[in-house]
């Protein structure tokens, strides 16, 4: 719904333009009852919006507020209302043409709605992730930036005011260099738009020898190293959120056991010959005789080769294994072993072991007080 806004957004602005190639005198096509069909469309949207809006403000209450997207609804389709209200009053309305630019901030929600998609969330996580780095990575950029901004405009304001140079060299110059925020703008512009050597060659060539050290320094620690690092930075920021994305792994993992599950029901069916829903013990290795079944078992971690013993340890017996029963044994064996498992295995040892321990110092005090019977009978 957000994205079929947006596109009518879209078209809505293409009409637009070909009112203003008419007011230019410039060729252009009419669209017929196009304004008549916007309104209504806007209309349309409008309502659903603000319905979805009351809707869930209701059923939220005070959580509703508690994500900037829904603030961000809060604004903007109350706007989106007025708009749709007064845009038949004018063009030259003033509030309806600011709520006309707010309009587009819709489309952010476009974000939210694609949240669902595995990747467009990791990015955006890493993006809100990445606040901090990329303010820390951009100060120290700027700091290199203006060091050489200085550098560069103190040392050019001489060759600029010196009227015996060239004239088209001295303009060019003052055109990029001859101010602090000229000069900024242009380190700025060299820095991340892979141009410098247009703006570093004319000084080199035209001006100094002595200024080819300088960017060659600067284009070396700063705009190869540093840039660099910082994506590097990015980098492992953007590999971070993948792998601590909690949903995405409760999803890959769910996913994951889905297909088993599926996989072992199939290879279930397989194996029951007769189709009685029990599994008997001659079925069972006659499946595990095919080679491919033991290396997918060797793949989930499960010893094939014994098919006796495993379909002993799958609670297998006379009447044979029901199909939950070998699903769930077979998810229970799959992998090393697990700390659910060996919990309860440590627990009944130190049982075991205190038992032992009772029995032994029961037997060292029969063993005392048969020794002290012993003579009181002999003396007997």
């Amino acid at each position: 719904l957000i994205l079929a806004n947006t596109i009518m957004i879209f078209v809505q602005l293409e009409h637009q333009s070909h009112e203003v190639r008419a007011s230019l005198e410039m060729e252009t096509q009419s669209w017929t009852h196009a304004n008549l069909i916007f309104s209504v469309f806007d209309y349309v949207f409008c309502a659903i919006f603000i319905t979805e809006l009351l809707v869930r403000l209701y059923i939220e209450r005070w959580d509703y507020c508690r994500s900037w997207f829904n603030l961000l609804d809060l604004i903007v389709v109350p706007l989106m209302t007025v708009d749709a209200l007064l845009g038949d009053v004018g063009p030259d309305l003033s509030i309806a043409r600011t709520t006309r630019v707010l309009r587009v901030i819709r489309a952010l929600q476009l974000i939210r709605s694609l949240s669902h998609c595995r990747h467009l969330r990791i990015l955006w996580n890493t993006i809100a992730a990445s606040v901090a780095p990329f303010i820390y990575s951009m100060t120290a950029l700027f700091i290199f930036m203006v060091m050489l901004t200085i550098l560069l405009t103190q040392t050019l304001q001489d060759f600029t005011l010196d009227e015996s140079n060239d004239i088209a060299h001295r303009q060019w110059v003052y055109k990029h260099y001859g101010d602090g925020f000229r000069s900024l703008w242009t380190v700025f512009e060299l820095t991340f738009s892979g141009c410098w050597p247009n703006y570093a060659r004319q000084l080199v060539e035209n001006v100094s020898v002595v200024y080819a050290p300088i960017f060659a320094i600067y284009v070396t620690v700063v705009i190869f190293a540093m840039s660099r690092i910082i994506s590097a930075l990015l980098l492992k920021e953007t590999l971070q959120q993948a792998s601590s994305d909690t949903e995405m792994m409760v999803r890959d993992r769910a996913k994951a056991t889905g297909t088993m599950e599926k996989n072992l029901i199939a290879l279930f069916r397989a194996a029951d010959t007769d189709h009685d829903g029990m599994l008997t013990e001659e079925e069972f290795s006659a499946i595990l005789s095919h080679e491919n079944i033991q290396l997918w078992l060797g793949m989930l971690g499960i010893d094939g080769s014994d098919a006796n013993g495993l379909y002993k340890m799958l609670g297998g017996h006379v009447d044979g294994l029901p199909c939950d029963s070998f699903v769930y044994g077979v998810k229970r064996l799959k992998g090393e072993a697990r700390a659910q498992d060996l919990i309860p295995l440590v627990n009944d040892c130190k049982q075991i072991l205190r038992l032992c321990e009772q029995s032994r110092d029961a037997w060292s005090n029969i063993h005392c007080e048969l020794q002290k019977q012993l003579p009181e009978s002999r003396s007997i």
